[in-house]
């Protein structure tokens, strides 16, 4: 058959239509099908508990990557305790009620120089801890958030318990949180470091209310739970310093420059 260049062009134009309709049939079907199977859609994992990376005190308590003693939270660390004995939920009591303290209370702003109020708290290792049976010792005490404030307050506290100069024949510290032995025990166990330094246990807050802790500006929780509060009080009794720590750092060196000014 010969062909002229009309008829060239006529079948040239037939065959781009016939590839045309080929290809949306495909595209068709290709839509169909991905269309009946659905898509999970990506499921996101569940954050990590943090790891606290290392740090280290400075002079102004600044934090750089290394020395630290906690290496891992505690999962869970804040889900409701129980109390062995009842069975029943152990909980903190958050009415952040001021007048429930001791005699003796004093102003926060006007502390340095009075005399600390004695108390007696029930240790979480040590039974009951009385503040005026370390007369003739330096005594440091740190009030803390608690078991919530991770990491700083548990940085604080593991620190101390590695730390000589507040764990000697002339000072000792003291950590004293709101939180029930329940929950401090829940997390001893898998991060003992932080108890190597005592721990009071002031359930009522009437000694955090007692030193006017509650409602300072280091509170995340003003007037439910402590800070990131220190007083440093001398072998007579007397409170030489008291600091509230709005940066919450580790302020071990700070601390032991106040202690070295009372020295005998």
């Amino acid at each position: 058959m010969k062909l002229n260049i009309s008829n060239l062009w006529l079948l040239v134009l037939f065959a781009l239509l016939a590839t045309v309709a080929a290809c949306a049939g495909n595209d068709k079907l290709s839509s169909g099908s991905t269309n009946t199977t659905a898509q999970a859609p990506p499921t996101r994992a569940s954050p990590s508990p943090p790891v606290v990376a290392p740090t280290k005190s400075t002079q102004q308590g600044v934090t750089s990557p290394e020395g630290s003693i906690l290496s891992r939270i505690v999962e869970n660390y804040a889900a409701p305790s129980t109390n062995p004995k009842t069975g029943s939920p152990e909980t903190i009591n958050v009415s952040g009620n001021p007048e429930a303290s001791l005699p003796g209370k004093i102003k926060f702003s006007e502390a340095v120089g009075k005399q600390a109020p004695d108390f007696a708290l029930e240790s979480l290792k040590d039974g009951t801890i009385k503040l005026s049976s370390y007369r003739g010792k330096n005594v440091v005490l740190f009030f803390t958030e608690g078991t919530m404030c991770y990491p700083a307050c548990w940085d604080q506290m593991a620190q101390f318990g590695s730390d000589e100069r507040f764990n000697n024949k002339d000072a000792i510290v003291f950590s004293i949180g709101v939180n029930p032995r329940s929950e401090w025990e829940k997390i001893i166990r898998q991060a003992p470091q932080v108890a190597k330094a005592p721990i009071l246990i002031d359930i009522t807050k009437a000694v955090s209310s007692t030193y006017d802790v509650l409602f300072l500006k280091s509170s995340m929780h003003p007037g439910d739970l402590p800070g990131h509060t220190y007083f440093v009080i001398d072998r007579e009794g007397i409170i030489r310093f008291a600091f509230d720590d709005v940066d919450m750092g580790i302020r071990n060196d700070k601390l032991a420059e106040e202690l070295k000014k009372l020295a005998p």
